[in-house]
């Protein structure tokens, strides 16, 4: 079995311009950004008609507890 798992996080918010730079505050995407750093995940941005799609590929970790996640 795989110990590879993806996390998709969508908003409908105003999303990315087509030549990838940010609309609006960017918050949405510093949020994805840290939470990819933090669980060395690996990150890609879907196109979408309204918002942005994320997605998180990351290897899970079995051995931590959840207060070390």
């Amino acid at each position: 079995s795989s110990n590879r798992a993806e996390l998709t996080v969508e908003d409908d918010g105003v999303g990315k311009k087509e030549d990838g730079r940010i609309n609006g505050t960017g918050l949405g995407t510093k949020i994805v950004k840290a939470m990819a750093l933090s669980m060395g995940a690996e990150m890609e941005y879907l196109q979408r008609q309204v918002g942005t799609t994320a997605r998180l590929s990351f290897t899970l970790q079995p051995d931590l507890t959840p207060n070390e996640m």
